[in-house]
């Protein structure tokens, strides 16, 4: 699976008074979702305090795409328009510097899980994680 990786981490401790992930002993959290567009799969990453809810990644990410969507009444599930693209699930993670270690885990409440370990071979390119072990649970 080649998956392209969209850091939201990134820009979001660039342009905030947070320390960045780099530091020893940070722990930084967020979310994830797998999106799909036709033959293109792209995993988007977001910190806890930029992403709520999976939705808002998605909404923010196909938004800027120009694809359509609304959100369901609680606001915690956004639907895609344009039917070309999908979510293909969702789950959180965890990187902890002074360890080197990154972990991917769980699912997303309005989109589901998925399978983690095929994301692994693509992540271990992905700045944020810094050359991370990377680790599934």
């Amino acid at each position: 699976m080649l998956v392209n990786i969209i850091d939201y981490t990134d820009s979001f401790f660039k342009n905030s008074q947070i320390t960045t992930g780099f530091s020893v002993g940070v722990v930084r959290r967020g979310k994830f979702v797998l999106l799909s567009h036709n033959q293109d799969q792209m995993c988007i990453f977001s910190p806890i305090q930029q992403s709520e809810f999976h939705a808002n990644i998605v909404e923010r990410y196909v938004s800027q795409q120009g694809v359509e969507g609304h959100y369901n009444s609680k606001q915690d599930k956004y639907y895609l328009d344009d039917e070309s693209w999908s979510v293909v699930g969702g789950g959180h993670w965890e990187y902890i510097s002074s360890e080197s270690r990154a972990t991917l885990f769980g699912k997303s409440l309005a989109y589901g899980g998925l399978m983690l370990e095929p994301l692994v071979k693509d992540l271990m390119k992905f700045e944020a994680f810094n050359g991370a072990n990377i680790l599934c649970a």
